[in-house]
């Protein structure tokens, strides 16, 4: 009866761990909301809008993206606007827009482009993957916003990096000539760059060393996510079934 009370309680203290730290990155960051483990199966290869020529034959093309967002009491609501294959999610808070007269709504767009037509990047840094234009305009029929009261938050997937160790950085450009760094989050295992800096919209890339200001060399697009996640798991069983044969030996 004591083994199980004990083995109740660290269940329960498990547990409590697990969802203090899930309440506390939710308040942290709107990208920590997600689960400690997501499965087993990689995630899709990325899709370019030039692929790498060793990747052309099974690149598949990437996807835009488009939502209204309403205006309540004279603000816009707060929303999450991604492309629908979600390699680009942008998060914009209540009243992020700014109202306009005669307009009730805005529409967000998000546009995959090819990175080889776009100007000067910021000295020694190339575009991975590809380029997003983010758009909003007022509705019905109205002008494009042009910067945002209330700064957003971005999340850019990038390909599997050439290099281990490779630094990502976001830059945003609002005309798609002048480039500038965002305090960036760089999460190599999900493959993925974060900013919370946006305070205008326009065109996105993530950015690694280098200079010519094209992809980087071929890779395979996928994710090494699994085996880490897989190895991490193996870890806990063993360390459990371990545990408990040392408990049924020491009742012997």
């Amino acid at each position: 009866m004591r083994g199980s009370r004990r083995s109740l309680a660290l269940g329960l203290a498990a547990v409590g761990l697990y969802a203090a730290g899930a309440s506390l990155s939710g308040h942290l960051s709107v990208f920590a909301r997600r689960p400690l483990l997501d499965g087993f199966a990689p995630p899709p290869p990325y899709r370019w809008v030039s692929p790498p020529p060793a990747l052309a034959g099974s690149n598949q093309r990437p996807l835009s993206g488009k939502a209204s967002i309403p205006f309540t009491n004279g603000a816009s609501q707060a929303g999450v606007f991604k492309t629908d294959d979600s390699q680009t999610l942008v998060v914009l808070l209540a009243g992020a827009i700014p109202p306009r007269a005669g307009q009730s709504s805005a529409t967000v767009t998000l546009d995959p482009l090819a990175p080889g037509s776009f100007g000067h990047l910021p000295h020694g840094l190339q575009i991975t993957g590809n380029v997003y234009r983010i758009r909003a305009t007022y509705g019905p029929g109205g002008p494009p916003v042009t910067t945002l009261a209330k700064e957003g938050q971005i999340i850019l997937v990038y390909p599997m990096p050439a290099r281990n160790g490779e630094r990502h950085t976001i830059l945003a450009s609002s005309d798609g000539r002048t480039w500038r760094r965002l305090p960036t989050v760089d999460s190599p295992i999900q493959h993925q760059a974060s900013s919370d800096r946006v305070n205008a919209l326009g065109y996105f890339a993530v950015a690694v060393a280098g200079g010519s200001g094209t992809a980087p060399p071929p890779s395979s697009g996928g994710s090494s996510v699994v085996l880490p996640v897989v190895l991490a798991a193996a870890g806990i069983v063993l360390v459990a079934v371990a545990w408990l044969e040392y408990r049924r030996r020491r009742r012997r």
